[in-house]
């Protein structure tokens, strides 16, 4: 996946998909927890898409990289294939250990994972009030996972700065 595809996938996912849907049915469905079956089959098939989002997760890691400044540098042209790979691999062990990426992707694996429990709890509620009680949970969960996603740089000159 190149930074392009990763961003627009952000957008999709993060913008279009947790922002402007998910969250506003969960608005839709706290205001009527009584009518709201339609809701929450919407909110069901969000979460079919959570191998979209583990991959999505997942491309950060490399996307970001620091070891993508050798790509097009000339000192690539000027040392061997070897060489080059120890160097590859050093600025991706700086990186890593610099930005805490991979702690920040597998808190959101977590966030993903509560909010794939939270929808199995809200299509099981029997009551109106575990109905409310669940989706409050949920918006709650979906919205800190919509934050960690904005955290990531949203585009090539905020990746030179670390993500914190």
């Amino acid at each position: 996946m190149t930074l392009q595809e990763w961003i627009d996938a952000r957008g999709m996912l993060n913008h279009y998909m947790l922002k402007n849907r998910v969250l506003n049915i969960l608005y839709s469905i706290s205001r009527d927890p009584v009518d709201c079956q339609d809701d929450i089959a919407i909110i069901e098939q969000w979460v079919t898409r959570r191998q979209e989002y583990e991959q999505f997760f997942a491309a950060a890691v490399d996307v970001f990289s620091s070891a993508h400044i050798f790509d097009d540098s000339p000192m690539a042209q000027e040392i061997c294939q070897g060489e080059l790979e120890n160097w590859r691999r050093f600025a991706q062990q700086v990186y890593l250990g610099g930005t805490g990426i991979e702690r920040k992707i597998a808190k959101m694996n977590e966030l993903l994972d509560s909010a794939v429990d939270l929808v199995k709890k809200l299509s099981a509620a029997q009551s109106v009030s575990e109905r409310e009680k669940v989706t409050d949970e949920l918006r709650h969960c979906t919205a800190k996972l919509s934050s960690a996603i904005s955290a990531f740089p949203s585009n090539i000159v905020s990746i030179i700065a670390p993500l914190e």
